[in-house]
């Protein structure tokens, strides 16, 4: 069992990376999946190890390692999407604002998440697991596209005075949610822009 052996601390070692790497934006479940994983493999070759041993710890450690993995990428995604809205809202030079959105409910209702529920849970490395990235993006969508299946303000307004979104749109929780009854609606990309167009 010298190899497996080897093998173990060498994986171990790689989730303590991960582990210990406290700038990198993550999720607590991620990182309580890693402890655990690290826990368990170092108390098993801490003991005779077996084959049997070796293998479910293993399989832990390649498991926690990939949540980890995914759960930074996840978070990535979610802190570049609501950056994207604190800068619009607070009128960062060389972005087009949201001012002309100011009066709608969806405005509110989005300035309110990105600002009091998103970028807090960031900045304060809060994050409880991917369940919750993924409704932080699907809430930012519904604000910013429809609220209760009709069409929201930032949606009309858009229509009226196109902007550019197209960084907004590119993730697949925004897809998933559209319903049938929207999908002849699509978002063709002319030149720069993203624009409104209904195809058959």
């Amino acid at each position: 069992m010298t190899g497996a052996v080897s093998a173990l601390e060498a994986r171990i070692a790689d989730a303590k990376v991960l582990f210990d790497d406290k700038e990198t934006l993550t999720t607590q479940a991620a990182k309580d999946a890693l402890q655990k994983a690290i826990t368990d493999a170092t108390a098993a070759l801490e003991t005779e190890l077996t084959q049997e041993s070796y293998a479910v710890n293993s399989e832990a450690l390649n498991a926690a390692i990939e949540l980890e993995t995914e759960s930074r990428a996840a978070a990535t995604k979610l802190e570049a999407t609501a950056t994207g809205h604190d800068n619009k809202f607070n009128g960062t030079e060389g972005v087009e604002g949201y001012d002309k959105y100011i009066g709608t409910d969806e405005y509110d209702v989005l300035l309110e998440l990105v600002s009091d529920e998103v970028l807090l849970a960031i900045d304060e490395r809060s994050l409880v697991d991917l369940a919750q990235i993924e409704s932080f993006m699907q809430r930012m969508n519904e604000a910013y596209w429809q609220d209760g299946g009709h069409t929201s303000g930032f949606q009309w307004s858009f229509e009226r005075y196109p902007v550019d979104v197209t960084g907004m749109i590119t993730n697949r929780a925004l897809r998933k949610w559209m319903p049938t009854r929207r999908r002849k609606q699509a978002l063709i990309q002319d030149g720069n822009a993203i624009k409104w167009m209904v195809i058959s």
